[in-house]
């Protein structure tokens, strides 16, 4: 997924008037800013759109190259209300544990509890789009999942999604 324009000119603008030169110049290259945004999990309708992260040992990326105030919850939901017009916008993470000493659980903590971080992460968005976000801003362990997985009489197919499930929640019982 590409960098939102509002996000791109935003960033130039500040690198431009960055004390590191190497900032300076990039800004000044033509191609973008930021990579392209791979976002794992996309659910559409025509009154939602959610964009999910999803982890297993990893944490968030607390930075992007080029922008140190730019973490991957914050990268994600630019691009997520960059589609999602006049839908309800949903950011969600599944992870192996929820836990307060990872960065994601800390930081979504922090935008769900103190908007105003949000807004100075995303100065370029309405605040009503980000109150928005940030009402549905949710983790879900990946246990949370299998819970909701079938157990008997499952396809090759369904067998190997629940395996999947098992490995990301840490399980060794098979199904």
């Amino acid at each position: 997924m590409n960098t939102p324009s509002s996000y791109e000119h935003a960033s130039r603008l500040r690198m431009r008037a960055s004390p590191d030169p190497q900032h300076r110049e990039r800004a000044e290259v033509g191609r973008p800013v930021e990579r392209e945004s791979e976002i794992d999990l996309v659910l559409e309708g025509r009154r939602f759109l959610i964009f999910a992260e999803a982890k297993l040992h990893s944490d968030l990326s607390l930075r992007t190259t080029y922008d140190p105030d730019r973490d991957q919850i914050v990268r994600n939901i630019d691009c997520l209300l960059d589609r999602v017009g006049p839908r309800v916008s949903c950011f969600w993470m599944f992870v192996r544990e929820a836990a307060e000493r990872r960065h994601f659980a800390r930081v979504l903590r922090e935008y769900q509890e103190t908007p105003e971080r949000l807004y100075a992460a995303l100065p370029h968005r309405p605040e009503r789009l980000l109150d928005q976000v940030r009402r549905n801003l949710v983790v879900l362990e990946w246990r949370d999942l299998l819970d909701f997985a079938p157990v008997h009489g499952l396809r090759e197919e369904e067998l190997a999604v629940r395996r999947e499930l098992q490995h990301r929640v840490g399980s060794s019982s098979e199904a």
